[in-house]
């Protein structure tokens, strides 16, 4: 996908949080690997994780250690200080300095990274446009 926008301003891939509807865990090196840019994970509230709930949500073992090998490979979470708000980082193929930096950077206001904000918003209204 980002190949296809054939931009080459793209510099760093912002995602909002690890397990967009729930439990379809992203694998934050794969999409650095795939796209060669670096990946920024973001949410924005303190959790104990996803594990539990992971365990919970499906029957199926070989589903849940799937879920679970792929959850436990990534990156662990940072607090990072953003305008009065904390939100969580986890990020592949730059630095956690500089990942922080990044999140700051594109925050100009509140604790949401307006990149995220803009997609959420769009999300929600194609969702009303169905």
């Amino acid at each position: 996908m980002v190949d296809r926008l054939d931009r080459e301003d793209i510099r760093y891939l912002l995602v909002a949080g690890l397990a967009p509807a729930w439990f379809n865990v992203l694998d934050l090196r794969r999409i650095h690997d795939h796209t060669d840019l670096p990946v920024v994970s973001v949410t924005f509230e303190s959790s104990p994780g996803l594990e539990g709930a992971i365990r919970e949500a499906f029957d199926d073992p070989n589903v849940v250690q799937d879920r679970l090998a792929t959850y436990r490979a990534q990156p662990e979470r940072r607090p990072v200080s953003v305008n009065d708000e904390t939100v969580y980082v986890r990020s592949v193929g730059i630095d956690d300095s500089a990942a922080a930096d990044v999140v700051r950077a594109f925050t100009p206001e509140g604790g949401r990274p307006e990149p995220l904000r803009v997609a959420r918003l769009a999300a929600r209204g194609l969702a009303e446009m169905e």
